[in-house]
């Protein structure tokens, strides 16, 4: 919406620059005219007030004096026209037209035009002048519109952004692993940082045993130790990492397999087995069973032929 507006303000905005501009070339095209059919006036005037004082300046006073010259003699009272004392005023009067003409011919010229009842402009081109500080406020409004329909755009692109992926997308797991537990179900609301779901690590795997409690008695932090899974020959070598002892529940908390009760009866041990991680033809081996041993004895191979 807001966009939309922005824009609409800024179509009214170039269509009120357009037709100022128009305008205003209509007023200095107006102007040009003027100034051309002036000059023109003022160039004609001159040659004939010009041709008249000649005239006056080689004798006599003409018979077909121009009236604009005897206009004067009608102001001077108790003069009547063709009085012989009138000559040399009437030379006065048309040296001061050619003088009059030629100023303003010379000013006109400049582009100042002299006359009574108007300033040194024709009024199209002071209208024309004025419109210029309008153009100037339109063109300063059309580049703040323009500014900030930048920046609407520039904030819509990164709202769209944000729903886009909002809604969906691609979240890299953090470990090699599997999907192991949902904790949210569709159409409900979480917040940031809460809990959607879980993945086992299986670059993190352990054994976990349940033995009795003169076996967790006699082992220590570090103690070698074997470890077969259930219906394979290969013997795994490994380590005892952890000894909970009995009531071990509370470490199971974070851990994929939680413990049987059976399991909780007698006392945990865990064993670290690199190449049971490593092994990449068995994937990851979450869940699987087997035996482990702490001690070598003479008849380990009877004992693995009968299991």
């Amino acid at each position: 919406m807001e966009r939309a507006f922005t824009e609409a303000e800024i179509a009214r905005i170039e269509d009120d620059l357009n037709s100022t501009r128009d305008m205003q070339n209509s007023l200095l095209a107006r102007s040009e005219t003027f100034r051309a059919a002036r000059l023109k006036e003022l160039t004609t005037r001159l040659e004939h007030a010009r041709l008249r004082l000649a005239i006056l300046e080689g004798g006599d006073l003409p018979e077909n004096i121009d009236q604009d010259v005897l206009s004067l003699v009608g102001e001077l009272p108790g003069r009547i026209p063709m009085e012989p004392g009138l000559a040399p005023l009437v030379l006065d009067h048309a040296r001061e037209r050619v003088e009059v003409l030629e100023i303003a011919l010379a000013t006109a010229q400049d582009g100042v035009f002299l006359g009574d009842g108007y300033n040194d402009s024709p009024n199209a081109e002071q209208r024309a002048t004025e419109l210029e500080g309008a153009i100037l406020q339109l063109e300063n409004a059309l580049a703040e519109a323009k500014s900030r329909l930048n920046a609407i755009t520039t904030r819509s692109q990164r709202e769209n952004l944000r729903v886009n992926t909002a809604n969906g997308g691609e979240i890299a797991s953090p470990v090699n692993g599997l999907y192991w537990e949902l904790l949210q179900a569709d159409g409900v609301n979480v917040q940031r940082g809460d809990p959607i779901l879980r993945l086992v690590n299986c670059d993190a795997t352990f054994v976990s045993l349940s033995v009795t409690e003169r076996i967790f008695n006699s082992l220590q932090i570090g103690e070698p130790a074997s470890f077969r899974l259930t219906g394979r020959e290969k013997v795994y070598e490994g380590t005892v990492a952890r000894l909970a002892g009995a009531g071990a529940e509370r470490i199971y908390q974070n851990l994929a397999v939680s413990p049987s009760t059976k399991h909780l009866e007698r006392y945990d041990v865990s064993l670290l087995v690199p190449e049971l991680t490593a092994d990449s033809e068995r994937g990851c081996s979450i869940g699987r069973t087997g035996r482990a041993f702490f001690d070598e004895r003479p008849l380990d191979w009877v004992r693995a032929l009968l299991n």
